[in-house]
């Protein structure tokens, strides 16, 4: 079903991608190419070999060709993606129409395997697994699209951009019972930053309260609940949001502090940073 990844990484060019997708369906060709020479020099000689070799060489000429199909996921609609992306000169629009003929092709895929099915041979149960080749090239095309649309937009906003305004702010010594009131001022808002005199020394988020019993929250000092600075990845303001979700890849990361010349400037979580790029596309859409 092609190299689907989902990262959030420059794309690269239309070539790039093109060149990436031709390997796969070129491979299978070459491999059939060589296993018909050698079906060809022993047809004569070896009856149950010769066999076992020119179906394994069919195999590999059949999925070339259907790989080849030009709808995402499969190397053929990533090279079709690719022309119109050249075409168009937008790699968004690209990857929409790629996944249009995935959809179609998906469409015939699920059709095709109830006929086969249906048929009641003793190969039909192949048709299972054609059915759950057109599933997965339905459903990995529309993460695909939306992975497009993060990426075009991704590096139109700035991490000090998304977390402007974000963060509450409260204070080391407030008890945990204060800290809810200043988180659930603003539901959409991001972590709290803790401060002890003028220096941000932590972030606090209603998964540390949850690590308490409530009756402990009169007690527990906003300081001994937070999460320390020097224990939370840094990114500067100046990076794009694509390059902040590509840090939330990795799921050992649910926060990430930014920094500028000043210092802090905030911290957010995947949640928010989703939300904020969620926000700069509506923006966008509604300015065309």
């Amino acid at each position: 079903l092609g190299g689907v990844t989902e990262d959030y990484n420059d794309p690269g060019t239309p070539l790039q991608d093109a060149t990436i997708a031709i390997a796969g369906p070129v491979a299978s060709l070459l491999l059939a190419a060589v296993l018909l020479s050698i079906w060809w020099l022993v047809a004569n000689q070896h009856s149950m070999a010769s066999h076992d070799v020119f179906f394994v060489a069919v195999v590999n000429l059949v999925l070339a060709v259907a790989n080849l199909l030009p709808g995402y996921p499969l190397d053929g609609g990533r090279i079709f993606r690719a022309l119109v992306w050249y075409l168009h000169d937008d790699y968004s629009v690209g990857t929409r129409a790629a996944v249009a003929y995935g959809q179609i092709i998906s469409t015939f895929g699920l059709a095709f395997g109830l006929v086969i099915i249906g048929s009641r041979n003793s190969w039909s149960a192949a048709g299972l697994w054609v059915i759950l080749a057109a599933w997965s090239v339905t459903r990995v095309g529309r993460q695909e699209l939306t992975r497009s649309v993060l990426i075009s937009y991704g590096s139109m906003l700035t991490a000090g951009e998304a977390v402007q305004g974000i963060n509450p702010h409260a204070r080391a010594d407030q008890t945990l019972d204060d800290v809810i009131e200043v988180l659930l001022a603003d539901f959409r808002s991001g972590p709290a930053l803790v401060s002890e005199g003028s220096a941000v020394i932590g972030v606090i988020s209603l998964a540390e309260l949850r690590r308490y019993r409530r009756a402990d929250w009169l007690t527990v000092r906003a300081r001994d609940a937070m999460i320390p600075l020097s224990s939370l990845p840094t990114l500067d303001e100046s990076a794009s949001i694509r390059t902040l979700l590509r840090e939330f890849a990795d799921d050992r990361t649910d926060t990430l502090i930014i920094t500028g010349s000043d210092g802090v400037v905030g911290a957010i979580d995947r949640r928010i940073a989703v939300e904020k790029l969620i926000d700069k596309i509506r923006g966008a859409r509604r300015l065309r």
